[in-house]
């Protein structure tokens, strides 16, 4: 493989991990995000492959199938988007937005923002993953850099503040206090959020409803979380046959693509430490998360461009894993359907022989103090260790 072929392979594996970690449903839009990502395969030095990545992912997905954990995921999921162009009959001719689409996008992501950064300022304090939430979720929109700025009010705003213009249908309502919680439970559910996320409820009508979306949004970070611990820990045993350094930023990506952001530092923790591999004690998961974990962990360890005496043993080492995590049903078909996927993308930003223009992506960002980054932790190379599996009980 070239050096021009393998670093869109490493790109494109970086891309399977986050998709498959975005959604239960992520193989429904492999080819559509692939299409999407097109021209930014064919201009693999493009700074969206460093800092505004994740910006630049949700971005792509918007129009096809936007992160399920990030927030106000369910006001874009209902075609709140610039993303994609025209809709409907008016896309059979042209690919450009109409105004009145355009006015309504721009009015439910001045109230989205809004809303974010009520709920960022309650505690004055907001992490580098909720940093990233909140871009992900403004650059969902597809509006330009003059129209993200007037999202901005350029003051601290409260509940009491929020203007709700016009008219928004009750299932526009309930998913931008969705996309509140969403990002209130991005760290401890603090007093001064919990408060300013019911005064959102109130302004929005939905004081009744209030704590039914909190109870869906927390159940869904334990779903989400019970995929990060298998992931990572299928990833971090497969890990152990690859040297730490090749290892180490496999499996921050993957930490950063899977794990809610209140589990983070205790997950990071686990994921680079010598801890024996506990397969056997994993949640029980059903079956498309399953795939999404074996193909999140697969993508992961492979993205380095493994030569084939090695990438015969991580399917060796993963496939015994799978089965002691209960996903070996999943495995075969998860290993194809990456391989295919990182084949493909090759084949296409190869065979176009000529740079493509670059995407732009503009990052939106809160004004609030941001906790300092965990501190790196410097593991050394981990040794072989035995995998321990819970017997069944006997009969």
């Amino acid at each position: 493989m070239t050096n021009a072929a393998r670093t869109i392979y490493h790109l494109a594996a970086r891309d399977f991990v986050a998709l498959a970690c975005a959604r239960e449903d992520f193989e429904d839009i492999l080819e559509p995000f692939a299409r999407r990502r097109a021209t930014l395969y064919a201009q693999p030095t493009s700074t969206l492959w460093a800092e505004l990545y994740w910006a630049g992912l949700a971005q792509s997905l918007a129009s096809v199938g936007p992160v399920q954990w990030m927030p106000m995921a369910a006001v874009v999921e209902q075609g709140i988007t610039l993303e994609g162009g025209a809709k409907g009959l008016r896309g059979l001719f042209t690919k450009a937005p109409s105004e009145k689409e355009k006015k309504r996008v721009q009015k439910t992501a001045t109230l989205a923002g809004r809303i974010l950064e009520m709920v960022a300022n309650a505690d004055r304090s907001l992490s580098p993953d909720e940093s990233r939430l909140v871009a992900m979720a403004m650059n969902s929109f597809g509006l330009s850099a003059e129209e993200l700025s007037h999202v901005r009010p350029g003051r601290a705003l409260t509940f009491e503040d929020l203007e709700i213009f016009g008219e928004l249908e009750l299932k526009t309502r309930r998913a931008l206090l969705r996309g509140a919680w969403q990002l209130a439970a991005a760290s401890a559910l603090d007093p001064a959020r919990e408060l300013a996320v019911r005064g959102v409820a109130a302004r929005l009508e939905l004081q009744h409803e209030a704590d039914m979306l909190r109870a869906e949004v927390l159940q869904a970070q334990q779903r989400q979380s019970e995929l990060a611990q298998v992931a990572v820990e299928l990833t971090r045993s497969a890990c152990r046959l690859l040297p730490f350094e090749t290892a180490r930023p496999a499996l921050l990506h993957l930490l950063s693509a899977i794990t809610p952001p209140p589990r983070r530092a205790e997950l990071e923790a686990h994921a680079l430490s010598n801890n024996p591999v506990q397969l056997g004690a994993m949640p029980k998961l059903d079956a498309a998360r399953k795939k999404q974990a074996v193909c999140a962990a697969f993508a992961s360890v492979i993205a380095h461009d493994p030569t084939l005496s090695t990438m015969f043993t991580l399917r060796v080492r993963l496939t015994d894993d799978a089965i002691a995590a209960g996903c070996g049903s999943e495995a075969a078909d998860a290993f194809e359907l990456c391989q295919r996927f990182l084949n493909e993308r090759v084949r296409e930003a190869t065979a176009a022989g000529q740079p493509a223009e670059v995407v732009s992506v503009t990052v939106a960002q809160v004004e609030a103090p941001k906790a300092p980054a965990p501190a790196a932790i410097n593991a050394p190379e981990a040794p072989e260790v035995e995998t321990i599996v819970e017997d069944e009980p006997k009969k």
